[in-house]
């Protein structure tokens, strides 16, 4: 399978359709998330005016290109669905200009890629706020295979996001029956204290033999941390079938995993 270099600019265009005969109303506005995805507006649009806000049609792209405050990813979407939205006009909306060259699709794809999310925080530029521009953008090198080998791969993406998806979907079903089963336990049976069931572990890391460090999110979830004690030999030691918990409380929430 042969790849030809290209440069992105030569494939994508800027778009700036706004909304001045206000066709759209604050229903079609959204936001854009660092999960790639179009969502729900957080902005208070009492009496803002949406005449200057940008249309993103089907099958167009958008991104924020302030990238300062979203951790190591890029806000962007692309609008797959059959209806327009609007966004706010300091986000930028473009489209793949030489569909003969380069699926839509196939672009998305691209920009999914964790390595793109590293190579847009790397390239951007600036002092109180780092920006990821248009010009940056145009100026990604993308090596594309020919337009069959390109909905081939898409085909494929798309049915693993639907399984995946699916799965999901089973997960919060399953998470629904745990949750109702325990609620039945816990009016049918007495409740006892946890302290009989469970001991407290406190392993070092004495001479440094674990090398992975993890921190314990909200979510329930290891994550990578956010720094890293010097002194790495009093950190604790988590293995198989272990918890762990951070006694700090933010706004009523607990992390353990």
């Amino acid at each position: 399978m042969g790849l030809t270099k290209y440069k992105l600019g030569e494939l994508i265009e800027p778009c700036d359709a706004r909304n001045y005969e206000g066709i759209y109303t604050l229903d079609d506005i959204r936001g854009i998330s660092t999960s790639k995805e179009f969502i729900d507006t957080k902005a208070n649009m009492d009496g803002v005016s949406l005449s200057s806000y940008k249309v993103v049609n089907c099958q167009e792209f958008a991104y924020v290109a302030d990238t300062s405050r979203r951790g190591d990813k890029i806000a962007i979407a692309f609008n797959n669905s059959e209806q327009a939205i609007l966004i706010s006009s300091i986000y930028t909306v473009f489209c793949v200009s030489r569909k003969n060259i380069l699926l839509s699709d196939y672009l998305f794809m691209y920009f999914n890629r964790p390595e793109f999310d590293r190579y847009a925080r790397f390239n951007s530029w600036g002092s109180a706020r780092e920006t990821f521009n248009w010009e940056d953008m145009c100026d990604i090198e993308v090596d594309l295979p020919d337009l069959p080998t390109q909905r081939k791969y898409v085909d494929i993406y798309k049915a693993m996001v639907a399984t995946q998806q699916s799965y999901e979907r089973g997960l919060e079903d399953l998470k629904l029956v745990c949750d109702g089963y325990i609620e039945d336990l816990r009016r049918k049976m007495p409740c006892e204290k946890i302290r009989p069931y469970i001991k407290q572990c406190n392993e070092r890391n004495d001479g440094n033999s674990i090398t992975l460090f993890q921190g314990v999110t909200v979510d329930h979830v290891f994550t990578d941390p956010k720094r890293i004690a010097e002194n790495v030999e009093n950190g604790s030691v988590v293995h198989t079938d272990q918890f762990a918990f951070n006694k700090v409380m933010k706004a009523g929430l607990m992390s353990i995993k």
